[in-house]
This record gives structure tokens, sequence and C-alpha cells, in this order.
């Protein structure tokens, strides 16, 4: 079934229902926020939304972690894995919240705090690792900007400055692309 989501930023898309990701718990701060669905503009396919049904103003931009730190692994705990319904052998799709301050050479991300997405059930979660490690706002401008110019080799109309010309689309969260 589709349903069209009424949003601040993308304008009305049209969704699948399965496209919807369900989280049990909403997003940290956010809990009473509990469907969400992943945009992507085909300009700038790396950086993705997560958007809310519920709420048009609620849009957090999310990105494979892998671009940050090739051995970036959220490991559930069993709460996680409760949350998510998770048993053994389904897969997971990982994201990092990205913040993006007016000055774009200040973003971040969250490692701390990955969105995991089990693909067999539609579900997700934000996690909070206990990894001291971790960084609540590790830098991202540099990483993601080679990440952008690696893509930018086969696209010569991206422009990381601007989203004003991106067409934006939901997105199978199955099919996400995958990095490595």
């Amino acid at each position: 079934m589709k349903r069209i989501v009424n949003t601040n930023r993308f304008g009305s898309i049209e969704v699948q229902d399965q496209h919807i990701i369900h989280f049990k718990d909403g997003m940290v701060g956010f809990v009473q926020l509990k469907d969400y669905f992943i945009v992507e503009s085909s300009s700038l396919p790396l950086l993705l939304w997560l958007q809310s049904v519920d709420n048009p103003a609620i849009a957090f931009p999310v990105v494979e972690p892998a671009f940050f730190q090739r051995d970036y692994k959220a490991v559930p705990t069993e709460a996680d894995k409760a949350r998510l319904e998770l048993e053994v052998g389904e897969a997971t799709k990982q994201f990092v919240v990205m913040t993006i301050p007016e000055d774009m050479t200040k973003m971040t991300v969250n490692m701390k705090a990955p969105v995991v997405v089990n693909l067999e059930k539609g579900l997700g979660s934000q996690m909070i690792l206990q990894d001291k490690n971790l960084l609540v706002r590790k830098p991202a401008h540099e990483a993601f900007n080679k990440a952008v110019a690696s893509l930018s080799l086969d696209h010569d109309d991206i422009d990381v400055e601007s989203e004003e010309d991106f067409n934006w689309s939901p997105v199978d969260y199955k099919g996400v692309s995958q990095v490595g």
C-alpha cells in the first residue's frame, strides 16, 4: 500500500508501506515519533534522510558509518536485539546521524548512537553504545568530501553546498548502497 507523506524539507512524497521503518522507542529525544522512511537524492546518494512519517518537520541526515571509520561495527545488546526483534541470521543496516551546521566544515557524525535497522522486519532502533572511544561529535567534513569526490568521478552534477535542485525520493532501506 502507498501513502503520501507531506514533509517540510522534501515536499510531498509517495511512500510504500514496506519502506516504513518502525522504531518502538522512537529516536533519542523524539520518543513519540515511531515511524520513519529513508529519503535520498539521486544527485547526492551518500546523504540520506530519516524522515518522520508523523511530523513533517523532523528529518535526520544519516550516512553509513564506514565513511568515517572503516572498522565500525555497532554490536547490539540483548535489549537492542529485543527492540529490533533480531533473530540469528537476520541482516541489519547501520547508519550514523549527521549534524550539518550552517558552516559545513563543522559537520559531525554521532558514532556513539547509531541507527540500526532490522532489514527482515522493518524495525529500527537508535542504540546507545558504551564504548568510550566513540565520539558523539566526530568531525565529518573531510571524510564526507572525500566520499563525495570519489562519487563525483561518475557524476559531475553533484553540488554539496546546495540541495535546492535535488530530486528527493523514498528509498527501500533494504537496498541502500553498501560501502566497502
